[in-house]
């Protein structure tokens, strides 16, 4: 009797687990399915020990991270400092300056929280099989360790490119004019924001390209139709996605919910970021799930809006709600449909082309989140991420 309840027990859970909605048309349905059970036993393990207030629950997911090693040989990767940030470096030569090198300044994912230049190695290499660029990605500080939040990983961003393009000639003899800047997921919007910054400041050189790939770009409005129909992933949670923003934004994940209904912001700001950044009318029908509503905005907490406003409607932290996106680099945006964050991307893309930005938008019709990474374990849909990528620098710098 309690062998077979054991066995009924142990087959509920793996169908719960295997059970999911995968994207239409995946070349390799059940070997998602399979990886995605495997992300999802980590995520609610991280979940229950948060709620038993053993470790909060991004600690976990960073422990697990940890565990994934690194396999760059040493002649591609070399540990450096610039102007006291870590970086990673990538096919740097060895025939001394010339100014004649593309070179990549990229910013890892994992949520402004997890994940490191080493665990982005396998992503690294990927990239110089198809291009001799030399390429520095920075291990910028993360968000929920020892009370890093927003903007120190952003500060520790722009430190290491403003260095890089000041001294790329002399230290790695990249050519400054033909230098980009990239990232995915909460390194896409580090790039976004890099890129940002840049342009405010009137910085010199200025990269010529921004490359973004599933970018997280806003988080006022987590009932875009993308959140709605992605909400329970793969990979990448609108729960998740959430709790990431605010971790990053505040340096705590105490209003998750609250953010999760839209509750995070005020009446009034509601009204203006839906009528002039967030427009759902923007986005084509064919991406209005069914059936569709568009978010109320009759409610609001202003007292909890008046303690996070600033961060949430910074430019630097939301890109996406920017007053000017003008003379930006010419940029590359990768969104693949079955992500929480594709209609922010494409919303991005349409206000960066208004404002005179040359844009090569690529909506991938059967990829999800963090596909880019995933390359090794779903070839079909990671080469065809990273092929985007290439095609684009190698027709670009």
């Amino acid at each position: 009797m309690k062998a077979g309840f054991v066995s009924s027990v142990l087959i509920l859970l793996a169908c719960w687990y295997l059970y999911e909605p995968i994207p239409s048309g995946f070349s390799q349905p059940w070997k998602l399915r399979a990886v995605w059970a495997g992300v999802k036993v980590v995520m609610d393990a991280s979940w229950i020990a948060e709620t038993l207030g053993l470790v909060p629950a991004h600690e976990v997911l960073r422990f697990a991270e940890e565990l994934r090693t690194s396999n760059a040989p040493e002649k591609r990767a070399k540990d450096l400092v610039l102007d006291g940030i870590p970086v990673r470096a990538y096919n740097v030569k060895d025939s001394g300056p010339n100014g004649r090198y593309p070179g990549l300044v990229y910013y890892h994912g994992g949520g402004w929280a997890l994940s490191s230049t080493k665990k982005y190695d396998r992503l690294m290499l990927g990239i110089l099989e198809q291009i001799d660029i030399i390429i520095v990605s920075v291990d910028y500080r993360l968000a929920g360790k020892d009370g890093v939040r927003y903007p120190e990983p952003l500060d520790d961003c722009l430190t290491a490119t403003k260095y890089f393009l000041t001294h790329c000639s002399t230290l790695f003899g990249v050519d400054p004019e033909r230098v980009a800047i990239g990232g995915d997921s909460a390194g896409g919007n580090l790039a976004a924001a890099v890129a940002l910054k840049l342009r405010d400041e009137h910085f010199s050189p200025m990269p010529k390209l921004q490359v973004l790939i599933y970018p997280v770009l806003q988080a006022v409005d987590f009932l875009l139709p993308s959140m709605v129909q992605n909400k329970h992933g793969p990979i990448l949670t609108r729960y998740w996605l959430a709790k990431f923003c605010q971790l990053y934004a505040t340096g705590s994940t105490e209003h998750v919910s609250q953010m999760l209904n839209n509750n995070h912001t005020s009446q009034s700001a509601k009204t203006f970021i839906y009528d002039r950044y967030i427009r759902h009318e923007d986005l084509e029908l064919n991406y209005h799930y069914k059936p569709y509503k568009k978010p109320r905005l009759d409610f609001g907490n202003d007292r909890l809006w008046s303690r996070i406003k600033d961060v949430m409607m910074s430019p630097y932290f939301a890109p996406l709600l920017a007053e000017n996106l003008a003379d930006l680099p010419e940029t590359y945006l990768y969104t693949p449909h079955y992500d929480v964050l594709r209609d922010e991307g494409i919303l991005y893309s349409r206000r960066l082309k208004a404002a005179g930005v040359p844009v090569s938008h690529v909506e991938d019709p059967t990829a999800f989140h963090g596909i880019c990474s995933w390359r090794r374990w779903f070839p079909v849909e990671g080469e065809r991420c990273m092929n985007g990528i290439t095609d684009f620098l190698n027709g670009k710098i």
